[in-house]
């Protein structure tokens, strides 16, 4: 209000977070943005971000009673750049959870994820997990995190994880995972598999009334040489 007052008409947003938000435009934030858009006139611009720059989102279709597993390579720089901390967040649109996990580390460790969140310690590492959530939409979400488990420590064991994603329902699920490490990106990971450049905008900018804007890259050398110049940027 204060800033319609001042005689803003419109906001530049240049933030966002992928993990743990439902991403369907019923958070605070989003919902904030509406309103100050249909009280006052001020609409909000917000930034698509550069996630599909990365191995860091994946999509598939879980089949009914069946899983579908997602890869995720670690330490891809070794001990120069290791993978310190890994974020996820796994979503599908459903009019109830029948999702459970599995998540897969070196030398045989698995930890099964159902509908308790929780945290668990394993020689190098823990594990916290949220439980399933569920948005005013119909959107479940499931986030979760892996981080070494002493104070200090800088690097999660091994090369190789995996997720498990079971449905127990009769019918195929569609879904949707997002993983970040420290850097707030995946730089020194990868999702191996199912990893897509569709679908990779960023809370806030999955607000409804929102403008948001790609961009494109400048005539200027950069270190994301792989987008030619004048082309939409990843």
């Amino acid at each position: 209000i204060l800033l319609a007052e001042a005689g803003a008409n419109v906001l530049m947003h240049e933030y966002g977070w992928p993990i743990m938000e439902f991403g369907d435009g019923t958070s605070l934030l989003e919902t904030g943005l509406d309103a100050i858009a249909e009280s006052d006139g001020v609409l909000s611009c917000t930034a698509a971000h550069n996630y599909a720059g990365y191995d860091m989102h994946a999509a598939a279709a879980v089949p009914a009673a069946g899983s579908v597993t997602f890869p995720i390579n670690t330490n891809l720089f070794g001990d120069s750049y290791p993978t310190g901390i890994l974020y996820f967040t796994l979503r599908h649109v459903a009019p109830s959870n029948s999702l459970t996990l599995t998540i897969k580390g070196a030398d045989g460790w698995q930890q099964v994820l159902g509908n308790e969140g929780g945290e668990w310690e394993a020689p190098g590492f823990a594990l916290w997990y949220s439980g399933p959530e569920v948005s005013p939409r119909g959107t479940y979400m499931m986030s979760f995190a892996l981080y070494p488990d002493t104070y200090g420590g800088t690097q999660l064991p091994g090369d190789q994880w995996s997720i498990v994603v079971h449905n127990s329902a009769g019918e195929d699920v569609e879904v949707d995972l997002f993983a970040a490490d420290q850097t707030g990106y995946l730089y020194t990971a990868a999702i191996s598999e199912y990893a897509t450049k569709a679908g990779t905008m960023s809370h806030p900018a999955t607000a409804d009334s929102v403008v948001t804007v790609g961009a494109y890259r400048a005539n200027v050398d950069s270190w994301y040489a792989e987008v030619e110049i004048g082309d939409l940027s990843f």
